[in-house]
């Protein structure tokens, strides 16, 4: 890695300011090499010559002056990186001294060794001299600038850097200056991210070496040994934190694989781990091979892997009213009277303006794709915003379709879903005589969205629910009902686009319906927790295949927004996380909670995007982040449960992961030379 150091003082005398440019001096470079401080006074001289390279100290010693750090920039992903160091002599200094050149140093002793060097001059190019009076205020301002070259490997982290902290020269009263490397699992490409510093286990010290190039320029580097092991990624921490990180899995061409597999019962096929890329599917028969193109490539995990601390800006607890997105990607509270939208990409969640929502009366939120649906008690009962470029816009309503039939918006159950063509279906069930009905949300020319109603075939309902877009089914509001036509008739009916069906079954309402504490679904997944063994029960859309009834011996669960991973509760108070897409089968995770948190003080949790979010009864920690690894990779939506699929794809080639191979991290930091100088 390349990095280029220069930095310039600036002297603020008399209300007139002096610039002067400068590189920094060899000195300084056994200084990073250690990762120690060398920026805390800056010393001043009468000398008038320039120093070589090599030089350790002013020409003419004269004083020193402690400087304070007023400013520093050490995240990557927010421009350049500097430190500002500033001395300040106030107009109570009764001494009167005159200087001409300065310096860095670490230390306030007599003629010190320094780490940079300048020699004030003139336009000309000539040197002068400075003067500061008794009763005069002076400023010496020393900035130094970081810049690293386009072309390297190894990516510092987003956030604050405490490395880049060290290099620029900062005091971090720290008492462990080593550098460690260790393996992370981070799967994200090689792009400027936060990484937040996973469990430091298994940490391996780096050496240093530092050598002085014939060129001028200097070569650190840092080296340490990971042993054998699977590697597919490399972090670089420092104060606890980490510093650099570098995804390996595309360090070695992947390898091409082809191999036969069934179908499971969901017409599933499980690839397993490190898949890169799916070439091709064919299934197998007497015929001859045909090209499946329906399947669907799936992503998911397996393993929880890092914890993620602070990841809002509001102590946000499990009581704090939070709606989810339908695509599970994105998270709004109302705290104090705000709406917080956050979107969570690459485990970071980031902050949606939302201050154009109004939190007074509202009784629900529905996040679909980039529109809010807020549900309200008090007129105009329902508001419809669009998220765009960061931040939200109210649009227009038109309600008159339902008013004129002189419904009342005191709703007993309201859902809401999305279709293809960006209509907003809102499925409700009036509280007078529980009479359910669709409202549809379209956008007209004049840009304003005007209400249609369908009446469903059902008179009365108990419950609606909504399943968003998914492999297997499209976005459907659900109605269920342990009456029809005065007696005793479970029954669904199903709104999709524009049409509805009804399912004339008594076993999937009744089941759902009965004793039920409440309906989940996530993907092609609907749930309906139970007070007493067996606690869940299961159903499988669009079949809707009911799971046997020991599906989980759990008190309560919680379910993703994409139905592929169920949490479960038990009465012990502990917790285990599965897999739920297999029809039938719960396959427990890899790795559970036991490390993240005293599972006694959870009391929530949501999952949203690539991140579990656990909601605790610890009040310093209101609530935290866990990292789901998605390198296991799945193929949904086969044609034919019943055939044999001949699969071919990349697969990533993990350095380590051959029989006795060991991985080993060199970290170069090239200073110095021409190319260090601006």
């Amino acid at each position: 890695m390349k990095i280029r150091l220069h930095n310039k003082f600036e002297i603020t005398l008399r209300n007139k300011t002096y610039t002067a440019y400068n590189t920094l001096l060899q000195s300084v470079y056994d200084k990073i090499a250690n990762l120690e401080q060398y920026t805390s006074h800056i010393a001043i001289g009468t000398g008038t010559t320039h120093l070589n390279f090599t030089d350790t100290t002013l020409n003419n010693y004269l004083m020193t002056f402690k400087a304070e750090t007023s400013e520093i920039q050490s995240d990557i992903s927010k421009g350049t990186l500097f430190i500002k160091k500033v001395a300040n002599i106030d107009e109570n200094n009764s001494s009167t001294f005159s200087f001409s050149e300065l310096g860095i140093t670490n230390t306030s002793e007599s003629n010190p060794t320094i780490f940079n060097h300048v020699v004030l001059e003139d336009e000309n190019g000539d040197p002068i001299s400075l003067t500061r009076n008794q009763g005069d205020s002076m400023q010496i301002c020393v900035t130094i600038y970081l810049y690293l070259s386009q072309d390297s490997d190894c990516l510092f982290t987003s956030g604050k850097n405490y490395l880049i902290e060290q290099i620029l020269g900062e005091d971090l009263s720290i008492e462990n200056r080593n550098i460690y490397a260790l393996r992370g699992e981070n799967l994200l490409e090689n792009k400027q991210i936060f990484r937040e510093t996973p469990v430091l286990a298994n940490l391996n010290e780096c050496s240093c070496t530092i050598t002085h190039n014939d060129d001028l320029t200097i070569s650190i580097c840092f080296f340490a040994d990971l042993g054998e092991g699977e590697t597919e990624e490399v972090l670089i921490c420092f104060n606890n934190k980490a510093c650099l990180r570098y995804n390996t899995r595309d360090l070695r061409t992947p390898l091409t694989e082809t191999n036969t597999y069934t179908p499971d019962a969901c017409n599933n096929i499980d690839l397993g781990n490190n898949i890169k890329e799916v070439l091709s599917v064919d299934k197998v028969s007497e015929s001859g091979n045909t090209s499946e193109t329906s399947y669907t490539t799936i992503n998911y995990t397996k393993k929880l892997t890092d914890k993620l601390n602070n990841i809002f800006d509001e102590p946000f607890n499990s009581s704090t009213p939070r709606f989810v997105s339908n695509d599970g990607k994105r998270i709004a509270f109302i705290y104090n009277s705000y709406l917080h939208l956050y979107q969570n990409q690459d485990y970071t969640f980031s902050k949606i303006n939302t201050s154009q929502f109004a939190t007074n009366n509202v009784n629900n939120i529905f996040i679909l794709n980039n529109f809010i649906l807020a549900i309200k008690t008090t007129t105009p009962y329902i508001d419809l915003y669009q998220i765009e470029n960061n931040m939200i816009n109210k649009l227009n309503i038109n309600m008159d379709s339902y008013n004129n039939l002189g419904y009342s918006y005191n709703w007993l159950d309201v859902k809401a879903i999305i279709t293809d063509d960006n209509r907003i279906k809102i499925g409700v069930i009036l509280s007078e005589d529980n009479k359910p009905l669709v409202i549809t949300l379209t956008k007209s020319t004049d840009n304003i969205y005007y209400d249609s109603i369908q009446t469903p075939i059902l008179t009365s309902a108990v419950a609606v629910y909504s399943l968003h877009k998914n492999t297997y089914n499209d976005s459907v509001i659900g109605f269920l009902t342990d009456t029809y036509a005065g007696d005793t008739n479970y029954l669904l009916e199903e709104f999709y686009q524009d049409t509805s069906g009804v399912r004339n079954s008594s076993d999937m309402p009744f089941t759902v319906l009965n004793e039920t504490l409440g309906i989940k679904t996530g993907g092609r997944l609907l749930l309906s927790q139970k007070p007493t063994a067996p606690y869940l029960k299961a159903y499988y859309y669009p079949e809707l295949t009911y799971a046997d009834s020991n599906y989980s011996t759990g008190i309560n669960h919680y379910l993703s927004k994409d139905g592929n991973y169920i949490v479960a509760k038990y009465s012990d108070n502990t917790y285990k996380i599965f897999n739920a897409h297999k029809f039938n089968v719960l396959e427990e995770f890899e790795k559970g909670f036991d490390e993240f948190v005293d599972q006694s003080k959870i009391l929530d949790m949501e999952f949203v995007g690539d991140t579990l979010i656990i909601f605790t009864s610890i009040n310093d920690e209101p609530n935290f982040g866990i990292a789901l690894k998605n390198d296991a990779t799945r193929i949904d939506k086969l044609t034919d449960v019943n055939s044999t699929y001949l699969i071919s794809y990349k697969k990533y080639d993990i350095i380590g992961s051959k029989k006795l191979e060991g991985v080993k991290i060199e970290l170069n930091f090239k200073f110095g030379g021409n190319s260090s100088i601006i």
